[in-house]
Order: structure tokens, then sequence, then C-alpha cells
């Protein structure tokens, strides 16, 4: 980007990624600036947030806390908690990712809490995603909502955003990751349902 900017080929060394999942062809990617009339909702305002330095290259943030809310259960969304602990847990924020993935001892828990709390069972499936039962009509209804905490500023990760349903069973995109408490906000999961712009 440095390099477009000193060329003069951008004005800025910026670059903006807006996705619609439901028409593709109206997902852009722009270089050297960003759109708020075209692409973020009507009277929406960028929330900035500094890059972590000790990752250079990466965008990555402290994620301070993660919440699950709006579902048929919501003693069990209180009891729950994500993180054994909370100061070394990270977040990227990457467009090469597909969906949202999460540390592997994360990736456990939930699927445990959606088991024994929420009554979906859930196993390993294909491509690293999960495959539930949700051969019942108001299955939507049982999955929870993530709530992100950055900076202060919330963030929300709708259950229409990770959970795909067909012929009565649900893919949840949810990637596992490794024993690293990282996090990455990835493109189906996150850039759906904001637009995003790196500086």
């Amino acid at each position: 980007m440095d390099t477009l900017k000193e060329e003069k080929v951008i004005d800025e060394a910026v670059f903006s990624i807006a996705v619609n999942r439901n028409h593709k062809n109206e997902s852009r990617a722009t270089f050297g600036g960003y759109d708020m009339e075209k692409y973020a909702q009507p009277d929406a305002e960028l929330e900035w947030h500094d890059v972590l330095k000790v990752h250079v290259g990466f965008w990555l943030f402290k994620l301070t806390d993660l919440t699950l809310s709006n579902s048929l259960n919501p003693a069990a969304e209180r009891e729950y908690v994500f993180g054994t602990n909370a100061a070394l847990n990270y977040m990227f924020v990457d467009s090469g990712t597909s969906f949202l993935l999460m540390p592997k001892y994360e990736h456990d828990m939930f699927r445990d809490y959606l088991l024994y709390e929420q009554g979906i069972a859930c196993v390993k499936g294909g491509e690293g995603v999960m495959e539930c039962d949700c051969a019942f009509d108001n299955y939507m209804d049982w999955f929870p909502d993530f709530k992100l905490l950055i900076d202060g500023r919330n963030y929300f990760i709708p259950k229409e955003e990770y959970v795909y349903h067909e012929e009565g069973r649900c893919y949840m995109l949810l990637m596992e990751g490794g024993k690293e408490p990282v996090w990455i906000l990835g493109l189906g999961a996150f850039f759906s349902n904001y637009y995003v712009v790196f500086d």
C-alpha cells in the first residue's frame, strides 16, 4: 500500500472491504480509501482501533470480552464465559480466513455448551465446521449471538452469520484453531456484518 501511495497510484495507504453474502456481485474491495455513503449503513460512523505493535504485519487486537446473547436459554448465557485467561486472548481481523476461527479449547467448550445447555448435538464435520442436528422448526432460536468487546466497543456476530441450514442439519461456520488463545474474525462471519477499513 505504501508503494502504491509513493507512486501516486492511490491517495491514501488505506483499503476497505464490503461483503454482501446475498449478492456476491455487490461485494467490493477498495484500494486507496473507503466509501461510507455507498457501502455503510445510513448515518454509520467508523470506529478506529489501534493495532497491537507486537505483531507487525497482522491486524491484531486485544479481545477484552466475549459473551453470548439472544437464545432460548438466557440463564445459560449468563453462566457461560469464554476464555480461561482473558488476558491472553487476542483477535485477528483477516479477510483471508473464511469464517470465525476459535481456539481449540473454546471450540470444544462451545460444542459442549450447545449440547448441555441448549440441547443441540453437534459433531466435527468436514472442512473444519461442526454439523448439528437441527430437525425442528425453531432451531435457530436456540443458537446464541456472539458479542465481542474490543477497546470498549461492542461488535455482534448474529447467529444467522455462522449457522447454515440444509435438509435438517445445521452447519456452523466456526473453524477450530490451535492451542493458542487467538480468535480470527473471518470473511464470512464478520465482514458480512461490518464494513471494514484497514489503515
